[in-house]
Formats: C-alpha cells, sequence, structure tokens
C-alpha cells in the first residue's frame, strides 16, 4: 500500500504545482495595459483611408483616455459611431485598441457595421503615430495613417 501512495502524493503535489503556475501564467496575460497619458486629449484623422475614396476614420481621446471614434463620410461630415471596446494590446512599442463597430449611421464612410477594426497607437521622442486597419492578425500594417492634430 505504502509503494502505491507514495508515488500517487507525488504525482498530486506535482499536478497543483502545474496548475499553480498554470494559472499564474494565465493571470499575466490578463494584465490590463492602459495607453501612456500622453494620448490624453488627443485627436487623429485621415480623410481618404484606403482606395481612392473609402471614406474617411477619426480617433479622440479626451482627458480620462476614454476614445470617440468618427466615422468621415465623403462629404467630410464627422459622426460618431458606436462601438464594442476590445481590450488593449500592447507589442513593443504598439498599443493596439482594437474595437467591433456596432452603430454608424452613414455608409460612406470607412467604419461598417459589425465588422472589427484597430487603431495602431505608438508615442515615442514626443512623436505620435496613429493608424487604423481592419482586426485582421496577418496584417503587419495599418491600412492607413492617421494625423495628429488634424480636428
Amino acid at each position: 500500500m505504502k509503494k502505491l501512495v507514495l508515488p500517487l502524493l507525488t504525482l498530486s503535489i506535482l499536478g497543483l504545482g502545474c496548475l499553480s503556475a498554470c494559472n499564474n501564467q494565465e493571470n499575466k496575460n490578463d494584465i490590463e495595459v492602459t495607453l501612456p497619458d500622453a494620448f490624453k486629449n488627443r485627436n487623429f484623422c485621415c480623410v481618404v483611408v484606403a482606395g481612392y475614396f473609402d471614406g474617411g476614420a477619426a480617433l479622440i481621446f479626451d482627458n480620462d483616455l476614454k476614445p470617440q471614434i468618427q466615422n468621415i463620410s465623403y462629404h467630410v461630415d464627422f459622426y460618431d459611431i458606436g462601438f464594442e471596446a476590445k481590450p488593449i494590446t500592447k507589442e513593443k512599442n504598439m498599443y493596439f485598441l482594437p474595437f467591433k463597430v456596432t452603430d454608424q449611421i452613414i455608409d460612406d464612410g470607412y467604419f461598417k457595421n459589425n465588422n472589427e477594426y484597430k487603431f495602431w497607437l505608438s508615442y515615442e521622442d514626443s512623436k505620435y503615430y496613429c493608424g487604423v486597419s481592419p482586426n485582421d492578425p496577418s496584417l503587419t500594417e495599418p491600412v492607413a495613417t492617421l494625423m495628429e492634430g488634424t480636428m
């Protein structure tokens, strides 16, 4: 009986250690990423996003880093869109702000209902960068670059 209990006890302890390590690793991946304060009260805009005219996009941050996203029509009218924000992620010096469009009122802007997009954001040496693209993990760069402070 002792020959059976000792190996089972050892395996149980090892199993608990693995579960604990796995849970700790999982918790590390759940760390909330926030944008740098440098993005407070900033805006970014691009009127022609991809082809000849695919509409435009704008991203505005308030003092609390809460984003406001706008679709820009062919007539260069700006319209707020409803969106479902996804968790912000970061790779190296680039922040990704993914979201799903839930409510937009124009059909000639860049953003379309029920599609997912992401903003690419970075700040280095007092220079801002903002891009936008579909939320496609195979993309290695954004579809368009938005200019800072154009609104």
